[in-house]
């Protein structure tokens, strides 16, 4: 039993003895790894340069930090300039906050948004004298600057007096660096500024290219500019002049343009007894002192003869004002007198009675100068029969 049990013993030693063995070889065919040094030593290429930290578990890489574009790069400086930090101070926002924006579009909707604000005039002029804003280069929605300048105007132009008197500067100075926009625009634009009354924008609109016969959305319908204008709305009568001649020294504009009471704009003059619209309408050489206003049947020439002797009734100053008025139509190579333009001459006169005043003096001086070109008419009638051998000696 003893032979036995150290026999076993020895099994076991030469066993252990093997699987040490094996062991060792695999050491010796598979050294161990050494580790990575995690102390912060310096590189031999020198310093690593500082880059963003890694992300953490579920969390996303950050973007690196935005470049400023060159219009902010070109914004910047202007802060350590007193005489355009003023430009730079109007880049913050409400908090006070700097905000650049990111190129000229973006600066000039905000001079237009805060139009009334100071430093948005001298913000615009940089921005136009620098060149960063191109005056007929569209934005990425293709809109042009003058068109936004007009945009904004027309929404805030009459509620704030000097957002008004910015805009019109903003606006001279766009048309001296030669801003356009198209005629079509222009148009539609004028036509918004009829909805919203905004008149202050008529003239500036027409200056611009707007259709001046566009019918406008006031509530008298099928009225033009020109016809609104002359009409009896009772509006500020500066504007009304100024706008008047802008009217019509464009060629473009339809003088003789009627509304859908057939009534044109020399014959509302007449009515009014508005001589100095009446004056400026007459330096159009193509205004038709004969056509007829459908509702009584009278011409623009027979309003006139009324408003001569008018003086019976109101003094002199009638007689004064249209008289001359008279004497310039009637030396006017497009006008035709007719045997009832005559008539109603002598209508008004009977009118008059028998009574002896001014107004029945100046009546029949109206009808007597009348009665003189109606005659000087048909002599020169007759002669030109008679030169084309058209009429018998």
């Amino acid at each position: 039993m003893h032979q036995s049990l150290q026999a076993k013993l020895s099994k076991i030693y030469w066993y252990a003895l093997c699987i040490g063995v094996v062991a060792g070889c695999s050491t010796c065919t598979n050294p161990p790894v050494e580790q990575p040094d995690k102390t912060n030593k310096q590189s031999p290429l020198g310093p690593t340069p500082n880059r963003p930290k890694d992300p953490g578990p579920g969390e996303l890489p950050s973007d690196p930090p935005a470049q400023p574009s060159p219009f902010q790069q070109a914004v910047q400086p202007l802060k350590d300039d007193p005489a355009k930090k003023a430009i730079y101070d109007f880049f913050k926002d409400v908090s006070g906050e700097q905000a650049i924006p990111k190129d000229a579009h973006q600066a000039w909707n905000k001079v237009l948004q805060n139009i009334g604000a100071l430093g948005s005039l001298e913000t615009a002029t940089w921005l136009i004298e620098e060149g960063h804003l191109k005056v007929n280069e569209p934005d990425q929605k293709g809109e042009l600057p003058l068109e936004k300048l007009l945009k904004n105007w027309i929404d805030k132009g009459a509620s704030h007096t000097k957002t008004d008197e910015n805009s019109k500067k903003l606006f001279t100075r766009l048309q001296a660096e030669g801003a356009t926009i198209p005629k079509d625009k222009a148009t539609a634009l004028l036509k918004d500024a009829g909805k919203k009354m905004s008149k202050n924008l008529y003239t500036p609109l027409i200056e611009t290219g707007a259709d001046p016969n566009t019918e406008i959305g006031h509530n008298y319908a099928g009225q033009t500019i020109l016809q609104w204008t002359t009409g009896y709305r009772g509006i500020d009568k500066d504007l009304d002049q100024s706008l008047l001649r802008s009217l019509l020294n464009n060629p473009a504009t339809n003088v003789n343009a009627r509304d859908d009471d057939n009534i044109s704009v020399a014959h509302w003059a007449a009515y009014k007894a508005d001589e100095v619209t009446f004056n400026i309408l007459l330096t159009r050489d193509d205004l038709d002192i004969n056509q007829e206003k459908n509702e009584f049947g009278s011409t623009v020439l027979d309003q006139v003869v009324k408003n001569v002797s008018r003086d019976a009734f109101r003094g002199d100053c009638y007689y004064t004002a249209w008289m001359p008025i008279l004497k310039n139509l009637l030396d006017r190579k497009n006008i035709t007198i007719t045997d009832q333009n005559i008539s109603k001459a002598q209508h008004v006169l009977d009118l008059l009675g028998h009574a002896v005043n001014n107004g029945t003096l100046y009546a029949q001086e109206a009808l007597q100068l009348l009665k003189e070109k109606y005659q000087k008419q048909e002599s020169q009638s007759r002669n030109s029969l008679k030169s084309s051998g058209r009429l018998a000696s």
